[in-house]
C-alpha cells in the first residue's frame, strides 16, 4: 500500500504498468473517506490481520498529545503513521 499525496509539493506519478509487472502479487486499491468508510476499514483491518498489510507506525501516544503527533507528521520526524489512543 503506498499514499500519494502532495506533501513534497511535487504532482505524483504512478506507472501502473512497471508495478504491475514487477510486483505480480502487489494490487493497487483506492480506499476513500465517505459514505462507505467502515466497509473500507474493516478491509484494511483484515488485511493487517492476516499480515497482508504492513502498517509501519513510527510514533504511538495518547489522544492529548494531538499537538505533538500532528508536529512531528508535519516536520517529518517520524517515519509511518502516528497512533493516537483514545482509551485505556
Amino acid at each position: 500500500m503506498q499514499a500519494i499525496g502532495a506533501a513534497g509539493g511535487e504532482s505524483a506519478t504512478i506507472n501502473l504498468e512497471q508495478a504491475r509487472i514487477h510486483n505480480a502479487n502487489v494490487r493497487l486499491q483506492a480506499f476513500t473517506i465517505g459514505v462507505r468508510i467502515g466497509h473500507d476499514l474493516s478491509v484494511l483491518l483484515r488485511l493487517v490481520t492476516e499480515g497482508r498489510l504492513n502498517v509501519e507506525v513510527g510514533w504511538r501516544g495518547s489522544w492529548e498529545q494531538i499537538h505533538e503527533a500532528a508536529s512531528a507528521l508535519l516536520e517529518r520526524r517520524i517515519l509511518g503513521k502516528a497512533v493516537l489512543q483514545v482509551a485505556s
